[in-house]
């Protein structure tokens, strides 16, 4: 009977260890989800993350220039710009110019009508211009050279009109303006710039007609036009001296010249207007608030261009 007996310090030590068991398993568990709760707060508190730019800028030819959810901006090709000068002994040499030739295209991304024949339109027109300077590039003879040349794999390409294509966008809330510059190198890298402008809804998804842009405004267009007639008579007609003026309003045909072409855009949310200057190689431009049309060069930048 003795050697079966169990004693009472055995018990305590087998109740003890059954115990245990369960309070181990209990414990391993908070640990685990004490540490899933402090790696998420980490990371979703703590923890810098780097800031995500969705505009990209790089000067490589066939890479992006910019890069945004709406549009992006892609260069096709870049040249260094040269001078074609000549000495006293009528030999010529070459001089880089600080500026350069560069050929871009814009990408709208949205697929509708109006955007992917816009899309089309501006790819089929620098792949134009490019393949005009591949031609240069091949066929130009030194001795025939110009002052505004190009220069790729050592060879040279000259004409008295070399066209840089460049784009801008400003976005709003509700609309992209997408502007297209275009300078034109002349005789010995002089030149002019001209702009073109696209105001495109981005509610819509599509490239905005001067039509269009009345609408959004409620607007008249014969309204518009008397209103930006009589604002260029106000800017370029001086009264008190005539012979000093750029037009008078003798100048009927060459003042509907001007409001004809006209372009309506949508600039910060504002309408405005472009038309060619008195000399046509940039751009004018006014604002119209409903009430009265103002010319607005004068805080744009140096080379002409709204953005």
């Amino acid at each position: 009977m003795e050697e079966n007996e169990i004693k009472p310090s055995e018990t305590v030590v087998e109740q003890n260890t059954k115990k245990k068991g369960p309070i181990l398993v209990i414990v391993l568990l908070v640990i685990v989800a004490l540490g899933v709760g402090g790696y998420i707060c980490y990371d979703k508190f703590i923890a810098k993350k780097p800031k995500t730019n969705n505009s990209q800028k790089e000067n490589k030819n066939g890479d992006q220039k910019e890069l945004n959810n709406n549009y992006e901006i892609k260069t096709l090709k870049s040249y260094d710009l040269y001078e074609a000068t000549y000495d006293n002994e009528d030999h010529y040499k070459m001089t880089k110019d600080d500026n350069m030739i560069n050929i871009e295209y814009i990408i709208i991304n949205y697929d509708t009508d109006s955007i992917n024949k816009f899309n089309q339109e501006n790819k089929e027109y620098a792949d134009k211009l490019l393949k005009s300077y591949y031609d240069l590039l091949n066929n130009t003879n030194p001795e025939d050279m110009d002052c505004a040349c190009i220069k790729d794999n050592d060879k040279y390409g000259c004409s008295d009109h070399l066209d840089s294509l460049e784009y801008k966008v400003k976005e709003t809330s509700k609309y992209l303006l997408v502007e297209k510059a275009e300078y034109a190198y002349t005789f010995c890298a002089t030149g002019f710039v001209g702009f073109n402008y696209y105001t495109i809804d981005k509610d819509s998804k599509k490239v905005l007609s001067n039509e269009d842009i009345l609408k959004e405004f409620n607007y008249n267009d014969q309204d518009v036009k008397s209103k930006l007639k009589a604002a260029i008579l106000d800017y370029y007609y001086d009264e008190e001296d005539e012979d000093a003026s750029a037009i008078t309003p003798a100048d009927t045909k060459e003042l509907e010249n001007w409001v004809n072409s006209a372009n309506y855009l949508i600039y910060n949310d504002s309408f405005y207007i472009t038309c060619s200057t008195m000399a046509g190689d940039t751009n004018d431009y006014y604002k119209y608030d409903g009430t009265n049309i103002k010319k607005v060069n004068d805080e744009n930048s140096e080379m002409g261009g709204l953005l």
